[in-house]
């Protein structure tokens, strides 16, 4: 038979909890070391003393200015005086020249301060005289030529239309003589004076004069073309001829003006 279960002991007794402890009081906190006075600011160190400016230099003097180049030639600052001597310049042509008393080589001469230029032009030659007649007076051996040319060409053929062979023939009378004057050697410039507008010639005139400049142009003697006609231009010929073909004096001291002027801005027989 089981037995009966002993009687079950009552639970001891829950303890009182032990009261909370008051938390300790929170001390007060330290102080902290005496808050150092701020130093003194230091008082900015003085800048070095402003050096006093170095006295400026002076400007160093620019190097010397070069000297410009020569003037080209033709120049008048570069013109070569007195290399040729008043007897070297010839003058070769028709009676464009002695006409008036010779007023237009008496003017260039006078112009060139009294030089002695040697004119041997002759009236009534054509443009293959006018070459022999330079080929005849080559002493002293001349280094500037004033010419004129090709106007008896059509004077002395009256049938003659511009541009037949007459008028060929007389440029190419001024080709050959340029060509007789670069293998002389001696000639350094030519003027070639053409004529201005004479009415009995105009159209043969008209036709030479470019044909006239091409060639002096060409030529490889230095040659400049003095073309009388913008010098008229305008005026009727009574005015500047004597006879609608021969210069007067007046007008022969222009053109010898026009002429002069080429040679003193080229440098020519100065």
């Amino acid at each position: 038979m089981l037995g009966t279960g002993g009687v079950t002991g009552s639970g001891g007794t829950t303890g009182v909890a032990g009261t909370t402890g008051t938390a300790g009081t929170t001390g007060a906190s330290g102080r902290g070391g005496t808050t150092g006075t701020a130093g003194i600011a230091g008082a900015a160190g003085r800048g070095g003393t402003t050096g006093t400016a170095g006295t400026t230099g002076a400007a160093g003097r620019g190097g010397t200015t070069g000297s410009g180049g020569s003037t080209g030639a033709g120049g008048a600052d570069a013109c070569q005086r007195g290399q040729v001597a008043g007897n070297e310049v010839l003058i070769v042509g028709d009676s464009y020249f002695p006409a008036a008393g010779s007023a237009l080589p008496n003017e260039l001469r006078r112009l060139a301060g009294g030089a002695n230029y040697r004119d041997v032009s002759v009236g009534g030659t054509k443009m293959a005289a006018i070459a022999a007649s330079y080929t005849r007076n080559r002493t002293p051996p001349p280094k500037v030529v004033i010419m004129d040319g090709g106007g008896n060409d059509i004077l002395q053929n009256p049938g003659c239309a511009p541009g037949c062979a007459q008028h060929v023939q007389a440029v190419t009378d001024a080709r050959n003589f340029f060509r007789t004057m670069a293998t002389d050697g001696s000639v350094k410039h030519v003027v070639f004076i053409f004529y201005y507008d004479m009415p009995a010639l105009k159209a043969g005139l008209d036709w030479m004069r470019p044909r006239m400049a091409a060639e002096c142009q060409m030529s490889s003697v230095p040659c400049f073309f003095a073309d009388n006609q913008p010098l008229f231009a305008g005026q009727d010929a009574s005015a500047y001829t004597t006879d609608g073909i021969h210069p007067t004096a007046a007008a022969a001291k222009i053109i010898a003006k026009q002429a002069w002027d080429i040679m003193v801005n080229n440098c020519i027989a100065q």
